[in-house]
């Protein structure tokens, strides 16, 4: 099995996990539990300027001129920022009970041309899912302004950048 590596990271920042030698993160929850500040990739589906205030308030020791940088570095340049925001509100609509099936995965295609899809290396950033044995896929469902729906398949190679917008810019 896998276990959490404490030695790297000691609870200041996503669980880091070590795989024949690789690190890698396990990445939590879309939607905040009620009463605590959201972090990390919770913060993508925010307007820019409420991301920016959580931020600053989970590292008040960081410059706001810099993090407000990297936001708009992020909110101007990034393809998927918009349906970040947009699914915010979808779920900012759902019924409470429907907001825990919500999850994102990332994966590389099976077949996928070896220069295009690259499965990731020491150097790179990789997330582990547990699969749940008998567990449904973990495609994501995007609604769109108009109101069809737009499922992306969780072998997309769109889960990256949906989910890793710094790294995708």
């Amino acid at each position: 099995g896998v276990r959490e590596d404490h030695s790297i990271n000691n609870g200041g920042g996503p669980p880091i996990f070590r795989i024949h030698g690789e690190l890698c993160h396990r990445s939590g929850a879309l939607l905040p539990s009620p009463g605590m500040q959201p972090t990390y990739a919770q913060l993508y589906i925010y307007k820019p300027r409420v991301a920016l205030d959580h931020r600053m308030q989970n590292n008040n020791n960081l410059r706001r001129d810099t993090m407000e940088i990297l936001q708009r570095a992020i909110s101007d340049n990034h393809q998927y920022a918009p349906l970040f925001w947009h699914a915010h509100g979808v779920l900012a609509n759902a019924a409470p009970d429907n907001t825990d099936n919500i999850s994102v995965r990332l994966r590389v295609a099976p077949g996928v041309h070896a220069q295009r899809g690259n499965l990731s290396t020491a150097d790179e950033v990789a997330v582990i899912l547990p699969n749940v044995q008998g567990s449904e896929p973990h495609d994501i469902i995007l609604r769109r302004r108009n109101g069809p729906l737009l499922r992306i398949s969780d072998l997309h190679p769109a889960y990256a950048p949906l989910y890793y917008m710094l790294l995708f810019p």
